[in-house]
């Protein structure tokens, strides 16, 4: 029995119900976040093949992020956009440009939500696109729990009608929150993971409640970030790449998932497609609604992923790929092995003392500031996320001053060092200068000067003090004794340490600029005049870079 025949296109929902879209979209992310960025021309030439690939009565969806350049450089995609539009400004109106946003403006891995970085999100997204492309639908990359979805909506709603984009989106949430949100304002589409091996309960529930309420499912990685292909393995990923991070991408699961390969690879081949394609047709066939969103960097590959969407599955076809589905589990989480709480998935209200990478809570920006001052206290749980005792956890960077709360501990141990030796200077300039001299700077008054002879005990004293100081503020801070090692030794290990053979984690931010304790500040001045300037490096966690929303 077949199926009805497969449809090529669809209307956007909500605000965006009178515009036409591909029934299969383009996904720019691995254009820049990538550890080798493609150049201009070939990106521009996979993307404008693409275009023209899309028949003229109707636009291609083309899907970008404020952090797709990744980690060191934010806007890079939405960059690279901008250029292929002043070069190629008549296909502008042929696409429906879906930006997702709202992270951290330092942070690609915490979600913040709140109405003055939703502003600056979108700001900064406009000011990458620089006019050459309308953003005609924002979306936040994730719920921010902290938030209440229908909050959130105002937010987009009165940045909507300021004219900063057209349409609302939403991203990676569950069928309750999208019933929810959809209440607030129209969704124009949503976004989630789809794919034979990301087809779990709550993805088929998105799916039909987007059915109920019109709305689109734009479903990102339906190759299964290319390990549904039957092309890629684990050699063949490039050192840097954020999917050696992932959960399914280490080697017993990958092993053990490749039985999902072979057994797509199988039907695949009855019916003369590659695994690729049948990939894309079975999210395709899922629904009239649900819009494959695959990207690629070459321009025969993106034709080819475009006309994957075409292909029609019969119902025995998606019954047989189902039955395989149910029959083999699939080995490791989507993302890094952790709870979708943890790692924001399928969006609303995280329960309360759940740990959330995600989330800017007291908690993470203590881990964040320890990072890069090892002096402030850090959680040692490695079922949390934010610590550097988590195995796949990403290292956490320094947030801002506000959120990390207060100076750190070496400002204190400086200021009082100056003071110590402007207190010094002050006391030999009376021992030894003359009377004249003195009087000449117009004091009128000093001890005798018998009292000179004083000077080693005042030194003392001074020394004493700032040491009491110093240690009183050190003690106070440490999180346990055994941190008080890391103030007196710059290249200490610091808790958590490795074995004796073994690099440290830390050792980026143990630099010899870093600021100098009590004891060595005249060997720290040399060191920065020697080294330069003292820095803050971007701390790197042993399993790779920050994750990827």
């Amino acid at each position: 029995m077949s199926s009805e025949p497969q449809v090529t296109s669809l209307e956007l929902g909500g605000t965006a119900s009178g515009i036409t879209v591909n029934k299969v979209a383009l996904g720019l992310m691995l254009l820049t976040w990538t550890p080798t960025p493609v150049p201009d021309e070939q990106a521009f030439e996979a993307i404008k093949a693409a275009i023209d690939h899309v028949p003229k009565d109707r636009k291609l969806l083309i899907n970008s992020g404020e952090f797709y350049g990744g980690p060191k450089h934010y806007t890079a995609n939405l960059e690279l956009l901008s250029r292929f539009f002043a070069k190629y400004p008549e296909l502008a109106d042929r696409t429906f440009l879906s930006v997702k946003g709202g992270t951290s403006a330092t942070e690609i891995h915490i979600v913040d939500s709140s109405p003055a970085n939703l502003r600056r999100s979108v700001d900064a997204v406009l000011k990458a696109l620089d006019g050459r492309k309308r953003l005609d639908m924002f979306e936040c990359s994730r719920v921010d729990p902290k938030i209440p979805v229908e909050t959130i909506m105002e937010s987009l709603k009165a940045l909507q009608a300021e004219g900063k984009f057209d349409h609302i989106g939403i991203s990676e949430v569950s069928a309750e929150t999208l019933k929810k949100a959809n209440a607030v304002v129209g969704i124009a589409a949503v976004e989630i993971e789809v794919s034979p091996w990301s087809y779990e309960e709550e993805t088929r529930k998105v799916i039909a409640t987007a059915a109920d309420l019109k709305i689109p499912v734009i479903a990102y990685a339906p190759l299964g970030r290319g390990f549904l292909t039957g092309q890629l393995t684990k050699e063949s990923l490039p050192e840097g790449d954020m999917r050696r991070m992932f959960a399914r991408f280490q080697d017993e699961a990958m092993a053990a998932n490749q039985k999902i390969v072979d057994a797509l690879g199988a039907i695949a081949q009855k019916k003369g497609i590659s695994n690729a394609e049948l990939s894309i047709a079975f999210v395709s066939n899922l629904g009239p609604h649900v819009v494959p969103l695959p990207g690629s960097s070459k321009a025969h590959r993106v034709k080819q992923n475009l006309d994957a969407g075409n292909i029609n599955l019969t119902e025995e076809d998606m019954k047989t790929i189902k039955d395989v589905l149910a029959s083999v589990e699939v080995s490791g989480g989507r993302y890094f092995g952790k709870s979708k709480e943890q790692e924001l998935l399928w969006g609303g209200a995280t329960p309360v003392g759940t740990p959330s990478f995600g989330v800017l809570t007291a908690e993470t920006a203590a881990t964040q500031h320890h990072s890069t001052n090892p002096r402030s206290p850090m959680p040692k749980d490695e079922s949390d996320p934010t610590s550097p005792k988590s195995p796949v956890a990403p290292f956490p960077p320094l947030p801002p001053p506000s959120e990390a709360g207060g100076r750190p501990q070496e400002f204190y141990g400086f200021v009082t060092w100056l003071c110590t030796y402007i207190a010094f200077g002050l006391i030999i300039l009376w021992g030894v200068l003359p009377d004249k001299w003195i009087l000449a700077l117009g004091i009128t008054w000093y001890p005798s000067r018998e009292w000179a002879l004083l000077i080693p005990s005042y030194g003392i004293f001074l020394c004493l003090l700032t040491w009491f100081t110093y240690w009183s503020l050190a003690i106070a801070a440490a999180p346990e004794f055994d941190d008080l090692k890391t103030f007196t030794d710059s290249y200490a290990l610091l808790p958590n340490k490795p074995g004796p053979d073994e690099e440290s984690p830390y050792k980026e931010i143990l630099s010899p600029d870093a600021m100098p304790e009590v004891y060595d500040l005249p060997i720290g001045l040399v060191n920065r005049r020697l080294l330069g300037k003292r820095k803050r490096p971007k701390p790197t966690h042993p399993t790779g870079e920050a994750i990827q929303l």
